[in-house]
C-alpha cells in the first residue's frame, strides 16, 4: 500500500517541539508496512519548497498513491504551489486526510502581533480553510473544542487525532523514588520556571522529592544557573537518554497556564508521559483534565504554585493510590501509541477497502 505523506518540516534535522509529530507519524506509518512517498522541508526556505513540491508533482504523473496525509505547518500555506499539490491529488481521486495543527490566528489577544500580519494571516487561513473543505475527505483536529472553532465550516469528515506515545512502557513501581519527571519549554504559557519554583518551596527544608528537568538550552534558560542537589536540568533530545530517565519518574507534570488557548490543546508530552507509562499531574486545562479523569491517570490541580504544591504531595500520600493511577496509565499508554494514529488515518481513507490491507510485514 502506497501513501504520500505532506510534511512541512526539514527531515534532516533532530525531532524536537513541533516536529516531534511529523516525524512519529512518519515512523509509524513505515511500522504499518506502508511504501511511504515523503514531501519535507520548511515553506520559508521558498525555493526549496517549491523544487520539492514539484518534484512530487511530476512523479504523480506516473504514481498513484492510495491514500495522501498531510501534517500541516502551524500557519498557513504560504507557497501556492503547495495548495496546487492538494487539487492534483483529489483530481487523482486519492482520499486525503490532514491533521490541522494550531488555530494561533483566532487569538489575537493570546498571541499579539502587528495589525498588518494578522490581517494576511487571516486570510490565508481562509483560504487555506476553503480549499481543504473542498479536497479533504477527513479534517483532523487536535481536540473536540478545538474543532468546534471551525463548526462554520462543511467538511466531509472531522476526527480527533491525538498526539500518540511510544510503545515502551516502564511498568516498574517508582513511588519511593519521589521522582517528578519535566519535559518542555520555560515560558509562562507552559510553566516550566513556575515548576522550579514549586519544588523550591517543597525542598524548602528538608529535600522531599527530586525534579528531573528536561529543556531546550536558551539565553534565558541554562542547566548552569540552578544548583539544587534535588534538581537535574538536561538540554537534550536524545532518546536513549531521555528513556534513562523516565525509567526513573513517579509522576510527569504538566504545568500549563491555563487561558483559552490551552484549554483546547491535547499536548504531545501527556501521550509521551502515558506512552511510558507514567501518570500525570497536570493543571486544569479543559481537554486534557478531561481526558486524565476520565482515564483515571493522575491528579488534577489548579495553575497556581500553592495548587501544585497540594497535588505533588497529594500524588505521593498513598502507594496504593498511586499504583491505581500506574496501572491505568500504562492502560491508556498501551491503546494511544503512534502506530495506533497511524492505523486510524489508514482506516479512515480507506474506508470499505480496509479489510484487505495487509499491514505487518
Amino acid at each position: 500500500m502506497k501513501i504520500l505523506y505532506i510534511t512541512f518540516i526539514d527531515f534532516s534535522k533532530d525531532s524536537s517541539g513541533s516536529t516531534v509529530r511529523p516525524h512519529m507519524m512518519y515512523q509509524a506509518f513505515l511500522d504499518l508496512g506502508l511504501e511511504v512517498k515523503l514531501l519535507e522541508g520548511q515553506q520559508n526556505k521558498r525555493q526549496e519548497r517549491k523544487q520539492k513540491v514539484k518534484e512530487i508533482l511530476q512523479w504523480l504523473k506516473t504514481n498513484r498513491p492510495d491514500i495522501c496525509y498531510v501534517e500541516t505547518p502551524s500557519g498557513p500555506f504560504f507557497n501556492s504551489i503547495d495548495l496546487k499539490l492538494l487539487k492534483t491529488v483529489k483530481k487523482m481521486k486519492v482520499p486525503i486526510g490532514l491533521f490541522y495543527r494550531d488555530a494561533y490566528w483566532k487569538f489575537r489577544d493570546l498571541f499579539p502581533m502587528p495589525l498588518w500580519k494578522s490581517v494576511a494571516l487571516y486570510f490565508m487561513h481562509k483560504r487555506d480553510l476553503k480549499l481543504f473543505s473542498k479536497v479533504c475527505d477527513y479534517l483532523y483536529f487536535p481536540s473536540s473544542s478545538f474543532a468546534k472553532l471551525f463548526d462554520n465550516y462543511k467538511f466531509k469528515n472531522v476526527k480527533n487525532l491525538y498526539p500518540g506515545g511510544v510503545d515502551k512502557i516502564f511498568a516498574q513501581n517508582n513511588f519511593n523514588k519521589k521522582c517528578f519527571f519535566y519535559v518542555g519549554g520555560t515560558s509562562k504559557r507552559y510553566g516550566g520556571l513556575k515548576l522550579i519554583k514549586v519544588f523550591e518551596k517543597i525542598n524548602e527544608n528538608e529535600i522531599v522529592a527530586n525534579l528531573i528537568f528536561i529543556s531546550q538550552e536558551t539565553a534565558d534558560f541554562s542547566r548552569y544557573n540552578y544548583n539544587y542537589p534535588w534538581l537535574e536540568i538536561i538540554h537534550t533530545f536524545d532518546r536513549q537518554l531521555i528513556e534513562e530517565k523516565y525509567c526513573k519518574a513517579t509522576y510527569a507534570m504538566i504545568p500549563f497556564e491555563i487561558d483559552e488557548y490551552s484549554n483546547l490543546t491535547m499536548p504531545l508530552k501527556l501521550f509521551e508521559y502515558l506512552g511510558y507509562g507514567v501518570p500525570v499531574l497536570s493543571t486544569n486545562c479543559q481537554e486534557i483534565s478531561k481526558f486524565v479523569n476520565e482515564n483515571e491517570c493522575g491528579l488534577i490541580c489548579d495553575d497556581s504554585v500553592d495548587a501544585l504544591i497540594d497535588i505533588i504531595n497529594n500524588g505521593m500520600d498513598s502507594e496504593e493510590k498511586y499504583l491505581e493511577y500506574k496501572k491505568n496509565a500504562i492502560n491508556v499508554g498501551n491503546i494511544n501509541r503512534w502506530i495506533d494514529r497511524a492505523e486510524t488515518v489508514v482506516k479512515d481513507l480507506q474506508g470499505a477497502n480496509f479489510e484487505n490491507i495487509t499491514w505487518y510485514d
